[in-house]
């Protein structure tokens, strides 16, 4: 059976140009919740991610945990 899984892109920080970092917390955010779907076992034949910083910057990180983990993530553009 398919699944989607949503995850939240990290919080964009109040003073930074064009609203586009991601806070540092939300960076640990990002890989507590690659962890998660790490540990939950979960299986990603396709990831997408929305076009603003913080969106692609939250998928890398996912990604990264992923691939630090021994597992595949591939990403699609």
């Amino acid at each position: 059976m398919k699944h989607i899984t949503l995850v939240r892109h990290g919080q964009a920080s109040f003073l930074e140009a064009g609203l586009r970092q991601v806070v540092c917390e939300r960076r640990g955010a990002s890989q507590i919740a690659g962890k998660v779907l790490v540990a939950a076992g979960m299986i990603f034949h396709n990831a997408y991610a929305g076009p603003r910083l913080r969106q692609q910057e939250t998928a890398r990180i996912v990604a990264e945990v992923f691939r630090n983990a021994g597992h595949s993530f591939r990403r699609s553009r």
